[in-house]
């Protein structure tokens, strides 16, 4: 006979485990339940996610859902295997199937916040690829407030109102949220601010004013005197067109490469990105593009390793100073890929390995191009970085000998 209680408190530990991101010991635990429930498939999906083993998460979400037994509210679990499997169709870019699982989710729990969340970025992965499509999408990312792990804005003025998306007035803040990334390529909406408002202030980390310096970087919205304000990555919303990408364009000064063709890298973001170990590749899949260009590192602190140069880069000027006199910039999905379409520059982007970011769009085929930057051609990733790099290699002589053609 199963010891129900006994049963619970392991799976209970299993989950302590999991949420310490100790997945091996987490698996251990909850591979031994004799009984197992709707939770404990669904927390062993989790688990199966963490750990690579897809095949092992996708089959648990769908064991979840057809499991009769729950140690809790059944009706909610299945809510939470629902999202959790549009999760997984969306690491492989099915945002159809993605989206069909948010919408059961969210039928059984209205205000599950982070399937609302999932389906906005879903939806507008699509929108990022077909131009349409965008307005319910933007309705739904505003559930990023409301999430299980919301997002939160950094503000200490206590009297400011959301702006409604029409009226025009003296002064606005714009509230920078989310990834050095976002808040570049939002940043596009600030010029249209500026045809509704006389003065236009941008709340941001101080490593990034010299590239807001045009709009009154602060460190806070308590620092001006702006009676409304809004996060930047909801400025989408309120206009029915895309603005062009250029914002940056002749803020920054070009540096001279000297005579060849000069090639940017970018091989590795932020660590502690949830998904940068299926984003930053070594340097050395680079290396082979060396026959085409001199190749030179767009990451600061890098000294060079006799194939890659370092470059000084001591901020975002110094950064936007070499992209602007490099010929092509070529790297991982990280912010200095949105900084690089927001001068208008020519930029390849690698897809991760698995789960792209809504913003480069879905791409079926072999390249794709996102309706954000014109200039961007995404390379697909079928979960091989060796065919990536084989068909950026074969891009790139091209472009070179279609060069020389033309000189």
């Amino acid at each position: 006979m199963i010891d129900i209680y006994s049963e619970l408190h392991e799976y209970n530990r299993g989950v302590t485990y999991l949420e310490k991101n100790n997945y091996k010991k987490a698996l251990q635990i909850f591979k031994k339940l004799k009984h197992p429930t709707k939770e404990v498939y669904n927390n062993l999906g989790v688990t199966y996610r963490a750990l690579g083993q897809d095949k092992l998460m996708f089959s648990c979400y769908n064991a979840a859902l057809k499991c009769d037994s729950a140690y809790n509210d059944p009706q909610q679990t299945d809510c939470q295997a629902l999202n959790n499997l549009g999760l997984a169709y969306y690491i492989y870019g099915n945002d159809t199937r993605a989206i069909e699982c948010y919408t059961k989710a969210i039928k059984l729990n209205p205000k599950s916040w982070d399937a609302w969340w999932n389906c906005s970025t879903a939806h507008l992965r699509i929108a990022s690829s077909t131009g349409e499509g965008f307005g319910p999408a933007w309705e739904m990312y505003r559930a990023r407030f409301l999430k299980s792990k919301p997002i939160k804005m950094k503000n200490k003025k206590e009297d400011l109102l959301y702006w409604d998306g029409i009226s025009s007035g003296e002064s606005i803040i714009v509230l920078t949220e989310q990834g050095i990334g976002d808040n570049i390529m939002w940043g596009r909406y600030l010029p249209e601010l500026e045809k509704k408002f006389k003065k236009v202030y941008v709340q941001v980390d101080v490593n990034l004013y010299d590239l807001f310096l045009e709009y009154n970087p602060v460190p806070d919205a308590i620092h001006t005197d702006a009676s409304v304000a809004y996060p930047v990555c909801s400025l989408g919303e309120h206009f029915d067109y895309i603005p062009p990408a250029d914002w940056l364009v002749g803020r920054f000064g070009s540096f001279d490469f000297g005579p060849g063709f000069n090639i940017g890298i970018v091989w590795s973001g932020n660590a502690s990105h949830a998904n940068d170990k299926y984003r930053s590749v070594d340097i050395r899949r680079f290396h082979r593009l060396a026959k085409y260009g001199n190749l030179y590192s767009l990451q600061p602190g890098f000294r060079g390793d006799g194939v890659v140069r370092g470059l000084d880069i001591s901020s975002w000027s110094d950064t936007a100073k070499y992209i602007n006199g490099l010929d092509l910039v070529i790297g991982i999905d990280t912010s200095v890929m949105h900084l690089v379409g927001s001068l208008d520059r020519v930029g390849w982007l690698l897809q991760p390995y698995k789960e792209t970011d809504f913003r480069w769009g879905t791409v079926n085929s072999d390249f794709g191009h996102s309706v954000w930057y014109p200039k961007m051609k995404i390379f697909n990733n079928p979960q091989s970085w060796e065919t990536v790099f084989d068909r950026v290699e074969e891009c790139l002589q091209s472009h070179v000998t279609e060069l020389a053609v033309q000189k």
